[in-house]
């Protein structure tokens, strides 16, 4: 399922509620943000995992492509400057083949195609597409 679909389907759920916090509204928000700014750069692939209720680490994992490691590089310098006041940290951006921006309830990596294939995020969380909630 593509981000914007994810997004969409999470925006009918949204609809559904009848209150909202202002911590899930800036949940939204965030990841909104983290996923503008890899399409705004042109990002490959961008998949969002729904972590919530499945593990501690985050509620959502943003995962995408880029095209070489300087385009990977240049994802992960956009998601620094733009989320900087949200941002807890951000590794890789010297090597450039792998981005990881952690925004403590958002965690977004972005790969070249090699390491997105030898890391196989989506395999690995692929129970969490799946599972019954």
């Amino acid at each position: 399922m593509t981000a914007a679909a994810l997004l969409r389907r999470n925006e009918m759920q949204t609809t559904q509620k009848v209150v909202e916090t202002p911590a899930q509204v800036e949940l939204e928000a965030r990841l909104k943000r983290v996923v503008g700014v890899l399409e705004d750069y042109k990002a490959q692939d961008v998949v969002v995992i729904p972590l919530a209720g499945k593990t501690s680490i985050a509620d959502f994992m943003v995962v995408a492509t880029g095209t070489s490691s300087r385009h990977v590089a240049s994802m992960g310098q956009a998601l620094e400057k733009t989320l900087k006041g949200d941002l807890r940290g951000i590794e890789g951006l010297q090597e450039g083949s792998w981005v990881c921006a952690d925004l403590g309830d958002v965690v977004a990596h972005v790969f070249t195609a090699d390491k997105r294939a030898l890391y196989n995020l989506e395999k690995l969380w692929s129970h969490v597409f799946h599972s019954e909630d």
